[in-house]
């Protein structure tokens, strides 16, 4: 349609420029005349460029459906695992009475690897199943997924856990690879009187470039220890 009004304008445009003995008498243009080369490629030339704007707009539009897509999934997996550490510290405040110090990790409670949350430095951060349960430190830099030091989570029945806990979950089947690692600032005393009085958890969700560029969320909350 687009291609068949724009030759009907050059036909238009080329009968009026022609002389008055070469037009027809009905308004048409003579069965002699024809279309250059330079006309043809005019047409096709504005064509492209009627295309080419609704085209890129919708590619815009379609990497930034994907990239709002990744971004809440992670805001919810960051939300998911700051939780997880809340509950952490609010069972230790419950239990404060048989001494348990309030970042402690009891494994018989919260299956884990890691004695303390304060083992979950920026150095040497952790990972958390909030699923089966269990904090392990990991390597954000670690891209293999079946590595025991991988923050990778894989998308199992239950939700998103790290790859060994999901059963050797096949990268293939996944099209999106969330990391997700946390780690514990203490205040030192110089900074804070009470060194043991409160402490920042800060979690990290990112997800790699592929087809749309990856990116990264990060959640920051303040923890008290309000039964010292």
């Amino acid at each position: 349609m687009i291609i068949n009004n724009i030759f009907k304008i050059i036909k238009e445009e080329k009968y009026k420029a022609m002389p008055a003995g070469r037009q027809g008498r009905k308004g048409s243009l003579s069965p002699s005349s024809g279309f250059t080369l330079i006309e043809t490629l005019v047409a096709i030339a504005v064509l492209m460029i009627a295309i080419a704007g609704p085209l890129t707009v919708a590619e815009k539009g379609l990497s930034a459906s994907i990239y709002a897509k990744n971004q809440t999934t992670a805001t919810y997996l960051a939300q998911d695992a700051m939780e997880y550490v809340r509950n952490i510290v609010d069972t230790n405040e419950l239990n404060k009475y048989s001494g348990v110090d309030w970042l402690s990790v009891n494994a018989g409670i919260f299956f884990t690897s890691v004695p303390s949350l304060s083992s979950c430095t920026p150095s040497n951060p952790c990972r958390i199943d909030t699923v089966q349960g269990g904090i392990t430190n990991c390597s954000p830099s670690v891209s293999l997924p079946s590595d025991p030091k991988s923050c990778i989570l894989y998308l199992g029945l239950n939700g998103y856990q790290p790859w060994q806990n999901v059963g050797g979950a096949s990268q293939s089947s996944q099209t999106v690879n969330f990391s997700r690692s946390f780690y514990v600032i203490e205040p030192t005393s110089s900074i804070n009187s009470d060194s043991n009085a409160m402490a920042n958890v800060v979690i990290n969700v990112t997800w790699p470039g592929q087809t749309v560029g990856g990116g990264g969320v990060t959640l920051v909350d303040t923890l008290f220890n309000v039964l010292q």
